[in-house]
């Protein structure tokens, strides 16, 4: 919401946006992931199945983003909180998730793995009790996932759909793929859905 640089380097075709900021937002009663592309460039918003594509535009004050391509909608930093509209309507005032401690979360079965994003490095554990941290180092959107490369053999894919936990059957608000040394690993990432929004 949300690319990954690997030791390989990232695909010379797709835009990058380097040094990239991950935070886990609550807007209202969504949630949203927000990415920074660094250096004052771009933003992207994972919020409600959509990714949002924003570019920094001029303000008094604060940080400021507006929709690339068609569309009104705004993103604008005020501070650790944001004020989000779309389609000029006001949406809701948008503050770190105090539940995940900003962080965004991914995990996975078979074998059992888990993610954690925040801010500007991740940390990756398997059940075998493997614990490796890494930095990001740039993010890339690519057609409907958003791309997040480590410092690491770390790759990671976000795409906003729903994925079901292979395991517990719960559902999860979006789709990730975590290549490892080249090994594809699928999983779940973001909140949860209730049983009342999945549609029959």
């Amino acid at each position: 919401m949300l690319l990954l640089a690997c030791a390989g380097g990232t695909p010379p075709t797709a835009r990058t946006f380097i040094s990239p900021i991950v935070l886990s937002m609550r807007c209202g009663d969504d949630a949203a992931l927000v990415i920074y592309g660094g250096e004052g460039s771009d933003a992207f918003v994972l919020y409600r199945q959509q990714i949002l594509h924003f570019s920094r535009a001029a303000a008094a004050s604060g940080a400021r983003y507006t929709s690339v391509g068609s569309g009104h909608d705004e993103w604008w930093n005020k501070g650790d909180n944001a004020l989000f509209t779309r389609q000029g309507k006001f949406v809701a005032e948008c503050v770190p998730d105090t539940d995940t401690d900003g962080a965004y979360l991914v995990r996975g079965n078979e074998p059992f793995w888990n993610l954690e994003l925040s801010r500007t490095t991740l940390r990756y554990r398997t059940m075998e009790g493997d614990v490796r941290d890494a930095r990001l180092e740039s993010v890339q959107i690519d057609r409907d996932a958003l791309v997040l490369y480590s410092d690491s053999a770390l790759q990671l894919s976000i795409q906003p759909t729903q994925c079901s936990d292979s395991m517990s059957g719960q559902r999860y608000s979006q789709n990730v793929r975590l290549i490892v040394n080249g090994e594809r690993r699928p999983g779940c990432g973001g909140p949860l859905i209730s049983p009342g929004e999945i549609p029959p």
